[in-house]
């Protein structure tokens, strides 16, 4: 029994990495359809790119680039309106 799962364990892999990458590259194809339209099309993106990093690194390090660029934006504008009195 235990040479049966040994024997489907790399397709198990192929098939979750199949999974993620069509999953993954289906919603960095719909965002990038959204971005020029009204919506949240570079949030569906950045999804996107984070189910892809589940395997692939570079899609994992453009995710989070892309998410640290938006956190210091929101910290930078947080940190002005706070500095405006009245407000």
């Amino acid at each position: 029994m235990r040479e049966m799962r040994d024997l489907a364990q790399p397709a198990r892999k192929a098939a979750r990495k199949t999974a993620i990458t069509l999953g993954g590259g289906a919603t960095v194809a719909v965002g990038l359809v959204l971005i020029p339209l009204p919506g949240p099309g570079t949030l569906v993106v950045v999804a996107g790119l984070g189910v892809l990093g589940k395997e692939f690194p570079a899609a994992k390090r453009a995710s989070d680039r892309i998410t640290n660029l938006v956190k210091g934006a929101f910290e930078r504008v947080r940190t002005r309106s706070s500095d405006r009195p009245g407000l």
